[in-house]
């Protein structure tokens, strides 16, 4: 049975005119983490506009990424799967792979991709980072590795986002030593770039990696993210409660915090 939304759910998102408007107030939803209200709107719409999916391929592809971040993959994958191939966009692509990403379906969004491949619809910098980010498994590193040539070859290996992904994964993965590599040949680092490659010494428990590069990051002029070093130094204590390294780390930030905090 269909539930209709409530009154209140529209009065929210009241601009339902038309199909680019149930576009928007999906999106909108969703962004808003309005995850429910999203489902019930998508409910309606299908009953208030009378339109197939193949006639607007961009609604379809709305309908995808927010059936996969409300937690339903399989509905994600239903409207994907009904609309025509022809009309397949890199973005459809990019929608469903995202969805299987969030859930680390890692088997399901290679094939996904090996299909865009197959059709011969080129992958962009979004493709690369969805799939990357559903490969953070040890089991799943030999897909990353791969995914990491095919972001290569389309071009999309001096792309700031996807090297930083690319760190995460194969920390993540339990090969920080390509993670390094890859942070050593980065023309520009970011903070995120910093964060990520200290995270991952910090859960090998590599504490001397860990606050040398710290260290690096401060003689290089970056700014710590503060919340995730800090995190990381609570990782880093956690795995080696005696080692007083971790701990210098953590009051070095604090310091750094009050610093930030009253003289800047």
């Amino acid at each position: 049975m269909v539930t209709t939304v409530s009154t209140s759910t529209l009065n929210r998102f009241p601009n339902l005119s038309s199909v680019g408007h149930w576009n928007s107030s999906i999106r909108e939803a969703v962004n808003q983490g309005h995850s429910y209200s999203a489902l019930l709107l998508f409910r309606q719409m299908k009953q208030t506009v009378r339109i197939g999916i193949d006639a607007d391929v961009s609604v379809a592809n709305t309908w995808v990424s927010a059936y996969a971040k409300c937690g339903d993959l399989s509905s994600a994958e239903k409207v994907f799967g009904g609309i025509d191939s022809n009309l397949l966009s890199v973005v459809s692509w990019n929608s469903i792979i995202a969805g299987c990403a969030y859930f680390e379906r890692s088997i399901k969004a290679i094939t996904f991709y090996q299909r865009m491949l197959y059709l011969e619809i080129r992958p962009d910098v979004s493709t690369i980072l969805n799939l990357l980010s559903s490969f953070v498994q040890p089991e799943a590193l030999c897909q990353g590795k791969l995914i990491h040539c095919h972001g290569i070859k389309v071009g999309c290996h001096s792309d700031i986002s996807v090297l930083n992904t690319l760190i995460s994964m194969y920390s993540k993965s339990g090969d920080v030593h390509s993670a390094r590599h890859v942070f050593d040949g980065m023309m520009e680092k970011s903070c995120v770039s910093w964060t990520a490659m200290i995270g991952g010494y910090a859960e090998k428990g590599d504490l001397d990696e860990a606050l040398a590069l710290f260290h690096s990051m401060q003689a290089a002029g970056e700014k710590p993210d503060f919340v995730t070093v800090l995190c990381h130094a609570e990782d880093l204590l956690i795995y080696e409660a005696l080692d007083g390294l971790a701990l210098q780390m953590k009051e070095e930030l604090d310091l750094l915090c009050v610093e930030e905090l009253f003289y800047h």
